[in-house]
């Protein structure tokens, strides 16, 4: 069993943060606490892509011929795939290909696709691209949301926004230098509000670049947010059991043991009766069950020696019974407990496990 916290210092705001994050479709990412979501509007924006240190040795954008992306260097977005409307919730879940891990859903798209399925049913099973980014907005006053110029995690799918910006670089590559604290490019991006259904969303339609006022000190990609840090990864079996929408394993094994308890918790633990006992009424009853000691504690009909032996040898409980044979039924004969015998029969505790009960109640209806 778990050991019970204590405390509930961070646990709450943790638990608020992250009813938050799973409101705005955001589960599958863990932002570092004080850093907050850019959300692009319709309209124009500036900002600035900054550079932050890699620490994932499985980096998407990993060159090691050149240098590029490789953990201590710096790198400007954090490419990763997401697999979409998984499980009976429609949760978006990172793939864990992102860091070079085996994804059961990824298999399941393969195995699908090599079996000669339509692309069309299939294709979203696919894991899709995005993109994370640290940008500091610069003059965001028009857009609807007040934005300050600090670090902000723009999260953003490749065909929204990177494939535009991919198109613009290759018109011109001195723009290429954008991200360089020293000698960067600033951003002039502007969204465009697109319909899909329901569903709202926005995609890049122009970008510019212009030189920057300032530069960035050296040095300050150490302040920058750890993207490789952010994402929230399911293990293998947890996805696999969203995917098919089958339980947690983890949560079922716990489910079942729980069960198995609960069944041990709710077995009867009362004593057969008689059948010759009558039935009683309910509170006699109640009192039974819950007062078991007392109904054991009556008077030794024999030795003990002698009941042993009966258990133990089967001739011997034979021969014992014969002998043990009561004296003939009459209003006279005594009862062993000091009961009134033929009256009182089927009254007492003690009658239940009475040798005499036959013989006693037959006398008692002769009686009546």
């Amino acid at each position: 069993m778990a050991k019970k916290k204590k405390s509930f210092r961070g646990r709450i705001g943790r638990n608020s943060e992250k009813k938050r994050a799973e409101k705005k479709g955001l589960n599958y990412l863990k932002l570092p606490k004080g850093v907050e979501l850019f959300k692009p509007e319709k309209g124009s924006i500036k900002f600035d892509i900054m550079p932050y240190v890699v620490t994932d040795e499985h980096h998407l954008d990993r060159d090691d011929e050149n240098g590029d992306a490789v953990v201590g260097d710096i790198w400007w977005k954090k490419p990763f795939k997401v697999h979409k409307n998984v499980g009976i919730n429609g949760d978006t879940v990172v793939c864990p290909k992102t860091f070079g891990k085996p994804c059961p859903i990824c298999e399941e798209a393969k195995k699908l696709n090599d079996a000669g399925e339509e692309w069309d049913d299939i294709k979203e099973i696919f894991a899709k691209d995005r993109s994370l980014y640290v940008i500091i907005p610069i003059d965001a006053s028009k857009f609807e949301e007040e934005y300050k110029e600090k670090p902000y995690v723009f999260d953003m799918s490749y065909h929204l926004f990177e494939k535009q910006l991919d198109e613009e670089l290759g018109v011109d590559e001195e723009n290429e230098v954008f991200p360089n604290l020293e000698g960067g490019k600033t951003l002039d991006v502007r969204f465009r509000q697109k319909k899909f259904g329901k569903a709202v969303y926005h995609e890049t339609a122009v970008i510019k670049f212009e030189d920057r006022d300032a530069d960035y000190e050296d040095g300050y990609e150490e302040e920058i947010p750890n993207l490789d840090e952010m994402l929230v990864v399911y293990s293998y079996a947890q996805l696999k059991s969203m995917f098919f929408e089958q339980a947690d394993p983890e949560e079922e094994e716990n489910e079942e043991f729980e069960e198995v308890e609960e069944e041990d918790e709710e077995k009867p633990k009362r004593k057969k009766k008689t059948t010759h006992k009558a039935v009683r009424d309910e509170e006699e009853e109640e009192e039974e069950e819950d007062d078991e000691p007392v109904r054991k504690k009556k008077p030794a009909r024999k030795p003990v020696a002698e009941e042993e032996e009966e258990e133990d040898d089967e001739p011997v409980k034979k021969k014992a019974s014969r002998t043990k044979k009561p004296a003939p039924k009459t209003s006279k004969t005594k009862c062993p407990h000091g009961h009134t015998f033929g009256k009182d029969g089927n009254d007492m505790d003690e009658c239940s496990d009475c040798d005499l009960w036959d013989d006693c109640m037959d006398e008692k209806e002769k009686e009546e």
